[in-house]
């Protein structure tokens, strides 16, 4: 269940960050959705990977930090408790 209500709340939580994506932000929003694709098909390593490159695209933006919390849920769900802990921070 706990895992369940983290992915509503991620998948939620980032579209405001997308939705007003400027034209540079296009580069990110493409790699955000595949690893959420990638997660959702429970591809956890394929996901992590492009949730950390959507991460370093989103370099300087203002909502930058919410991937943070995607890259959590991915550790979690890969079980690595202490990389999730330190991304949810």
């Amino acid at each position: 269940m706990h895992r369940f209500v983290l992915s509503i709340v991620a998948g939620v939580s980032l579209m405001p960050a997308f939705a007003a994506a400027q034209g540079d932000d296009l580069p990110a929003r493409t790699e955000f959705e595949q690893a959420q694709n990638e997660f959702d098909q429970g591809h956890y390593a394929l996901a992590l990977r492009g949730f950390q490159r959507s991460y370093e695209l989103l370099e300087g933006h203002p909502n930058q930090g919410l991937m943070l919390f995607n890259i959590g849920r991915t550790y979690e769900a890969l079980e690595y408790p202490c990389e999730a802990r330190d991304n949810y921070r």
